[in-house]
């Protein structure tokens, strides 16, 4: 049972994130402040799939018959990576044009920024410690088939007779 109640407060959590953001991304347009960019629509648009999303991913792990989830799933896992990047690069970008974009800044950029680093780090570690692991069995794989080349199987079908 602790695990529903782990489930539902991941899922508060990440609902929370993307509503902070988004509302900071609409906050923007409405002030008119830098918005005027690709990045700025791409994460208000991921982010309001995503919180109409999270409440169908989370149903879906109790429930077996809902097929918009796997819709979902796809469009998270192509969508999230350039999410990650138009984030950073958007809050970057915000706080480097600071004569233009100080109208940008407040604590959600700054949490946004520090967000979009922390997860980049995060996917950094998780593809290369994956590649090094992809390496390993691959070089474990030829160890073990090199080894069996060696093998005597000539001798073990004499045996057998």
């Amino acid at each position: 049972m602790s695990n529903i109640y782990l489930n539902v407060l991941t899922y508060l959590i990440l609902f929370t994130l993307y509503y902070v953001i988004l509302n900071y991304v609409l906050y923007l347009e409405d002030i008119k402040c830098c918005s005027d960019d690709w990045r700025r629509n791409y994460i208000k648009y991921y982010s309001l799939i995503t919180i109409i999303g999270l409440p169908l991913k989370l149903l879906s792990k109790y429930k077996d018959k809902i097929n918009i989830v796997k819709y979902f799933m796809i469009i998270e896992l192509l969508g999230g990576t350039l999410f990650i990047y138009a984030l950073y690069t958007y809050s970057r970008d915000l706080k480097r044009n600071k004569p233009r974009c100080d109208c940008s800044k407040n604590s959600v950029r700054e949490f946004i920024y520090s967000y979009s680093k922390l997860i980049i780090i995060i996917y950094s570690i998780v593809f290369f410690a994956t590649l090094i692991a992809l390496i390993q069995l691959k070089v474990i794989h030829l160890s073990i088939f090199h080894k069996m080349n060696k093998f005597p199987f000539s001798k073990l079908q004499k045996i057998k007779k």
